[in-house]
C-alpha cells in the first residue's frame, strides 16, 4: 500500500451558499494549496456529526496511549441551538442528546445509566446560569 502524504489543513473560510441554497462552498486552505469544496445542504449534519465523531475517536485513541490532545486554553466555538431534546437509540440501554441547529439535529449517545446524574447536572447548571446576576449568588 502506498503511504499517504496529506496537506495539512491550515483552516477553512469563505462560506458561500449557491443561488437556489441546495449547496454551500468552502475554501480549504492547506499546506498545498487552496481549493473549493462542495456540500449538499443535507450533508452539512453528516459532515458535522463526522468531525465530531473523528475528535471523539482521536481524544480516546491518544487517552489510551497516555497522551493529552486536550488544548491548554479552553476556548468554545459558540454554535447556536434551535432545540435540545431527548429520543430513543437504538437499543434499550441508550438515549440520544438531540441538539436542533438551524437545518439538521446532531444526535449524542447517552448511556441511560448516566442519565439521571447528567439530568440533574444540567438543571442545577441551568438554574445556575439563568438567575438574576444583579442578586449575589
Amino acid at each position: 500500500m502506498k503511504a499517504r502524504k496529506p496537506h495539512r489543513l491550515t483552516h477553512i473560510a469563505d462560506p458561500a451558499f449557491f443561488a437556489d441554497r441546495q449547496s454551500v462552498a468552502i475554501k480549504i486552505i492547506a499546506t498545498g494549496g487552496t481549493f473549493d469544496l462542495e456540500i449538499p445542504a443535507e450533508e452539512i449534519g453528516t459532515v458535522v456529526q463526522f468531525l465530531v465523531g473523528l475528535a471523539d475517536h482521536v481524544g480516546t485513541l491518544a487517552a489510551d496511549d497516555g497522551v493529552d490532545v486536550t488544548p491548554q486554553a479552553k476556548t468554545f466555538s459558540p454554535i447556536k441551538i434551535r432545540g435540545l431534546g431527548f429520543a430513543t437509540g437504538a437499543t434499550p440501554a441508550e438515549t440520544l442528546l438531540v441538539v436542533r441547529l438551524a437545518g439538521f439535529d446532531l444526535a449524542f449517545s447517552l448511556d441511560n445509566n448516566n442519565l439521571t446524574e447528567l439530568s440533574n447536572d444540567f438543571a442545577r447548571t441551568a438554574q445556575t446560569l439563568s438567575a438574576n446576576p444583579a442578586k449575589p449568588q
